[in-house]
């Protein structure tokens, strides 16, 4: 790992990589408007689910089969958001999910 900004510099620019590097001292604002995927992703699975907040199974196939059944919840709900605005149906309740 280089320890220098040049060197830094050199490696990104080998990677083929856009470098931009912040000079010392220059307070620049964290960007909280927007949420990485994967806190997105944690975020579903700790708010629909007690479960995941408090795990005590040690065998990891009980672990990754109970994270497919969550998985597999918020893809249909997320089906069902979808069809609702999309699609129109006549036994269509008037709640919508």
């Amino acid at each position: 790992m280089p320890a220098t900004a040049a060197g830094s510099r050199a490696t990104l620019t080998g990677l083929g990589r856009e470098w931009r590097i912040q000079s010392k001292g220059v307070v620049v604002p964290i960007n909280h408007t927007r949420r990485w995927v994967v806190e997105r992703t944690n975020s579903w699975y700790s708010r629909g689910f007690d479960l995941t907040l408090s795990c005590t199974e040690r065998r990891a196939v009980v672990i990754n089969a109970l994270l497919a059944s969550m998985t597999e919840i918020i893809v249909i709900r997320r089906l069902i958001r979808e069809a609702w605005t999309s699609q129109h149906w006549d036994t269509r309740p008037a709640r919508r999910p």
